[in-house]
């Protein structure tokens, strides 16, 4: 269709219209993220501590979460980390709500806020179906955690939900209270050395329930298992 015809204008209307759409969904869904990693912190007990005063309060912001968690020791950074990002989305969220996920109230919320409906009524979605917004939720959602763990997370450490380098068999399904931490630092006769540790949540506590690592050959020290790749 050439330029300057009414079809055109019309197609670009439509797309600025999508973009102007989307970019406030993302506002909203950002929003109730943030939101809700926030409330999560504060309902754990941890407080944000003012600097050169002490002086604590609830945590408000982003920032104060940032600064909440760098205070912590690693161990129960990484364990607050765990638990604000995954645990509580995947496990605790829908035990409140009975059945309800986040991303499934998030999506909802934002249809509510701009008025909107899906094509398909929720109750007749199949299982896995996705809608765009629920798309759009966890390219953002994912990309705040990333952020997150690079504001407050050491760059050699990573928090993940697997084991590296150990195949599972296909009916293998982890269970939500575990979290496995990897950590990779250079030696002396400049190897890498790869550590491995699994966590698993109690009621009441965190607690480190076993250690491994996937490569050969390796020795436990220190309650890891480590070993010296090249």
């Amino acid at each position: 269709m050439a330029d300057g015809t009414h079809g055109t204008a019309a197609a670009t209307n439509v797309l600025h219209q999508i973009n102007d759409e989307k970019a406030q969904a993302s506002a909203i869904i950002g929003r109730a993220i943030e939101g809700s990693w926030v409330g999560y912190a504060n309902a754990m007990g941890l407080l944000f501590g003012e600097k050169k005063t002490y002086e604590t309060r609830h945590i408000v912001t982003m920032q104060d979460l940032r600064v909440t968690l760098r205070q912590l020791c690693e161990t129960d950074r990484l364990a607050a980390f765990y638990f604000i990002t995954l645990y509580t989305r995947d496990v605790l969220y829908s035990q409140v709500l009975w059945g309800t996920n986040h991303q499934a109230a998030v999506e909802d919320y934002v249809m509510m806020t701009m008025n909107a409906t899906f094509a398909i009524p929720r109750t007749d979605m199949t299982a896995g179906q996705k809608t765009c917004v629920g798309s759009l939720y966890a390219q953002i959602y994912n990309r705040k955690k990333q952020t997150l763990h690079k504001a407050v997370i050491p760059d050699n450490v990573t928090v993940a939900v697997g084991m590296n380098g150990r195949s599972q068999s296909p009916n293998w399904k982890r269970p939500k209270a575990t979290y496995f931490i990897h950590t990779a630092e250079q030696t002396t006769d400049n190897t890498t050395m790869h550590m491995t540790k699994k966590v698993g949540y109690t009621a009441d506590r965190v607690c480190a329930t076993s250690t491994m690592n996937s490569h050969q050959p390796h020795v436990l020290i220190d309650g890891y298992s480590r070993s010296q790749v090249l």
